[in-house]
């Protein structure tokens, strides 16, 4: 990296990152119209080679007592030791589709003044059915582009859902400008740094820009147990920012229980997946559905009362680094 500041850093958060990792790497440092991208990967304590294919890539790797780990204050982190006058945030899975990634990003930031962009999001292929019908249902699958900005009194005419989805922002593959956000960096939360980021960067009167045209390949399975819990800690922010109720009981739980297994139904069918694939998927849908949907009324049951934003309980969040390799 030369001694001139960049136009773009690239903060990435890893945790055991695998071999994978090294696409992801290879395809940041191939993008084009942003000059020299700074690379800044802040790395929980991996047990794998995720380090090393860091360095090997040119990155400036931060080591993060993984019990430390906190998705806004690690990226806060990572922000402050950018250089770029836009920082933007990629998690280790997310795969940018193609050089223009990011130049898309910062020129639609850019055009619209705004204080941050994100990306569209599309299901890796072959990927299981159930979880590619999960990634096309999100708010970042559309081809549609949104400027978001609106007034108080806009805001304060607009449902919870609606609220909710103007302030949506998705740190999977975000950038921001550097200026704003050293005036407001992602608080310190539990979950969903992005999305209360975003409410506070348009209640403030900034403007977030979704941008399709800028694109990552993302996605991945998980267990029963590790999606009821997102799902809890969903519904849980969607309640105590906005008072949207995702899920109130039993009776509304078993009816979007049985629409979200018809869904899949039909939409594994629709596929040229081999029978046996299918049946797997048909088997698996009732209980992965019935394990999100439990996840729902947990959190929605929550109280709305307490704060999410915890700035002085987390201890240091550098640890002791190793020497960098020859």
């Amino acid at each position: 990296m030369s001694g001139a500041a960049p136009l773009a850093s690239v903060v990435i958060p890893t945790l055991d990152a695998g071999p994978e990792f090294t696409h992801t790497l290879a395809a940041v440092r191939a993008q084009a119209g942003v000059g020299e991208v700074e690379l800044i990967v802040l790395d929980s304590e991996s047990r794998d080679r995720t380090v090393e294919l860091a360095r090997e890539a040119g990155a400036r790797v931060r080591r993060i007592v993984r019990s430390t780990f906190n998705h806004g204050h690690t990226r806060n982190v990572g922000a402050a030791l950018a250089r770029g006058r836009f920082v933007a945030f990629l998690t280790q899975d997310a795969l940018p589709a193609n050089e223009r990634w990011l130049s898309t990003l910062i020129d639609a930031q850019e055009r619209e003044a705004a204080a941050g962009a994100y990306s569209r999001v599309v299901p890796r292929p072959r990927c299981s059915p159930l979880v590619d019908r999960q990634v096309r249902d999100d708010l970042v699958y559309s081809r549609a582009r949104q400027v978001k900005r609106a007034t108080a009194a806009e805001i304060a005419r607009l449902a919870p859902l609606d609220r909710r989805i103007l302030f949506h922002f998705n740190n999977v593959a975000s950038c921001v400008r550097r200026e704003t956000f050293e005036r407001a960096p992602f608080p310190v939360i539990d979950f969903g740094e992005d999305l209360a980021w975003g409410e506070r960067v348009v209640r403030a009167g900034g403007t977030l820009v979704y941008e399709p045209e800028s694109v990552v390949i993302h996605s991945h399975a998980s267990s029963l147990a590790a999606d009821r819990a997102r799902h809890v800690a969903d519904a849980r922010l969607m309640r105590r920012l906005f008072d949207l109720h995702v899920c109130g009981g039993l009776r509304e739980g078993f009816t979007k229980w049985r629409r979200e297994v018809g869904r899949d139904l039909r939409f594994v069918a629709a596929t040229s997946r081999p029978w046996r694939e299918k049946l797997a998927n048909w088997a698996y849908s009732p209980l992965l559905r019935a394990a999100q949907v439990a996840g729902q009324i947990e959190g929605t049951r929550a109280p709305r009362s307490g704060t999410l934003i915890h700035p002085d309980r987390l201890p240091p969040v550098e640890a002791q680094a190793p020497p960098p390799g020859p």
